[in-house]
């Protein structure tokens, strides 16, 4: 994980679209988690 921020952040010069297919699974893993949390209670 800590690959992919470092790969966000150091290709600031890519428009937000372009960023988005590699943003959008990371969100979607902590809405998982989240949701995995939240079931567990």
């Amino acid at each position: 994980i800590a690959d992919i921020v470092t790969g966000l952040f150091t290709q600031k010069d890519n428009s937000l679209e372009n960023n988005i297919p590699r943003i959008y699974p990371l969100y979607h893993v902590v809405d998982e988690y989240k949701n995995f949390l939240s079931s567990e209670e």
